[in-house]
């Protein structure tokens, strides 16, 4: 199987993997020779590392944003919104995105809640974050409104999908508490293509979902419950997109790996055609403390952070 990297071609390209030789989209670095007649990607990162000295872009920065605002939802819910500049808010809207929040010296993935101008025309980015273990409740405590947070980022391994995908004419979409932020935060690419879309937003507060998916048209439903029903509907539309269109819809599953498992059992749903949330232990976003490495049956090792599907 081919892998393809989410930074391939990109200003993180070529990353600190090329220069340790583990770049496993290049066959060049790996096996000293060029596969890419095989598999071309678009882009040839081989060729930026040359061009680049034989050395690695450096890492991403750790930047101080002002905080703009905290709305408490719940004892346990809070967004924050953060300060950024006017021309470099969008970065944050590209799909997958998410940043590496810092709390003392401790790194906390968290996915893009929405961006934008903020009222006075100032970017922001704003991130929903669940107090649910030290790390995230010592953001929510120490942060303030006026005060600063550092994030590194933006990252864009927040969701597994087939190169291309993005170009399905329609799309279903299912999720369940707070992982549909990246589906919050992609409506305005998204939306016009939503055939379906279930939510169990049960573990939301109501002025939360008011604030962030009132304006999505959605249907409704729990998963402890309504597993089976769930998947049949996701069945029936699916087999609808293909006959109004002739081709497969994507399909986003933004639940946890539990509930994806669950209905990867119940949907015959071809991998080509769907997104998924990555739940892997993304730890650092650049492939290096190996904590979300997959090895495949043909021993090729991969960064869940960094591969954009397999």
């Amino acid at each position: 199987m081919s892998y393809t990297c989410v930074d391939r071609g990109s200003t993180a390209c070529p990353c600190i993997l090329m220069e340790s030789g583990q770049c496993y989209t290049c066959t060049m670095i790996q096996h000293d020779r060029c596969d890419c007649s095989e598999n071309w990607q678009g882009v040839c990162p081989y060729t930026e590392y040359v061009q680049n000295g034989r050395k690695s872009k450096p890492f991403a920065p750790v930047r101080q944003h002002r905080i703009l605002e905290i709305k408490k939802y719940t004892p346990s819910l809070s967004v924050i919104t953060l300060e950024c500049d006017t021309n470099t808010w969008p970065i944050y809207r590209r799909e997958g995105a998410y940043c590496m929040m810092m709390w003392k010296d401790w790194f906390v993935p968290v996915s893009v809640l929405s961006c934008g101008n903020y009222r006075d025309g100032q970017g922001f980015v704003c991130f929903a974050i669940n107090a649910s273990g030290p790390k995230t409740k010592g953001i929510l405590e120490e942060s303030v409104e006026g005060g600063h947070l550092r994030i590194k980022g933006p990252f864009y391994g927040g969701l597994k999908m087939k190169v291309g995908g993005e170009n399905k004419p329609l799309a279903i979409v299912a999720g369940k508490g707070l992982a549909i932020m990246p589906v919050i935060n992609n409506i305005a690419d998204l939306g016009g293509r939503m055939f379906s879309c279930y939510l169990d937003c049960d573990k939301l507060s109501e002025d939360f979902v008011e604030d962030y998916i009132s304006d999505i048209e959605y249907n409704p439903v729990t998963f402890a419950t309504d597993l089976e029903i769930v998947a049949a509907k996701i069945k029936k539309d699916y087999e609808l997109c293909r006959e109004i269109t002739g081709a497969s819809p994507q399909v986003w599953l933004m639940v946890s790996p539990y509930y994806c498992e669950k209905l990867l059992e119940l949907v015959n749903v071809d991998y080509d055609n769907l997104v998924l949330a990555n739940h892997s232990n993304l730890c650092c976003g650049e492939g290096v403390c190996g904590s979300c490495s997959y090895t495949d049956k043909n021993g090729i090792t991969v960064k869940n952070c960094k591969c954009l599907f397999f």
